[in-house]
């Protein structure tokens, strides 16, 4: 009787690695939604950016529109000096708003965040019956100087309580304020520096 005996190994059984392939679609389930997460949070910003400049372009328009109604009034009679004013009044405020809208357009969307911040930050601080006319931020959304017009010289006071309880004046110190006595109105020039450290 034959015996017949095989030397040869016996072939690997394959086990497939299923928690390997688990572990791969979880991962690409995630990064599926991130990605998604941030496409949406990032067309929302650009949306509310977009709708923001188009308030911004509607007031400018209706603010020509009644500067150019005054005008005309101005053309066919003697305009009285308060009416004068405020045709000024409305000239500087086209300016700055368009300046305004100028400088938001040439900013990236990336690096508007902090500047939108600190401009919103910066109306806010106005007064009720104050006009904003010009502002400078240095790097780091530091603000340098602003401009305009305000109802009475003690306005300035509530000018400077609003900006420091915004965060516009935490790492500044006031330089000099000025105000200049322009008929109905008071204009102002605010300046500020960065506080010194001690070491």
């Amino acid at each position: 009787m034959k015996q017949t005996i095989n030397l040869l190994p016996a072939k690997p059984i394959k086990v497939k690695n299923w928690l390997a392939f688990n572990c791969f679609l979880a991962m690409l389930t995630i990064t599926s939604t991130v990605c998604l997460v941030a496409a949406a949070t990032y067309w929302q910003y650009a949306n509310g950016l977009a709708f923001e400049y188009q308030q911004r372009t509607t007031t400018n328009l209706n603010v020509q529109n009644s500067m150019s109604a005054l005008s005309s009034q101005l053309e066919s009679r003697q305009a009285p000096t308060q009416l004068s004013n405020q045709v000024a009044q409305l000239g500087q405020q086209v300016i700055a708003m368009q300046q305004m809208l100028a400088a938001s357009a040439q900013v990236h969307i990336k690096q508007n965040d902090d500047f939108l911040d600190a401009f919103l930050a910066l109306q806010r601080s106005m007064p009720d019956d104050a006009q904003l006319e010009s502002f400078k931020f240095s790097s780091g959304q530091y603000l340098d100087e602003v401009a305009g017009t305000i109802a009475l010289p003690a306005d300035i006071a509530r000018l400077l309580a609003n900006l420091k309880n915004n965060g516009l004046l935490k790492h500044q110190q006031i330089a000099s304020v000025s105000t200049q006595n322009s008929g109905d109105v008071y204009s102002f020039t605010l300046s500020a520096v960065r506080r010194k450290v001690d070491r």
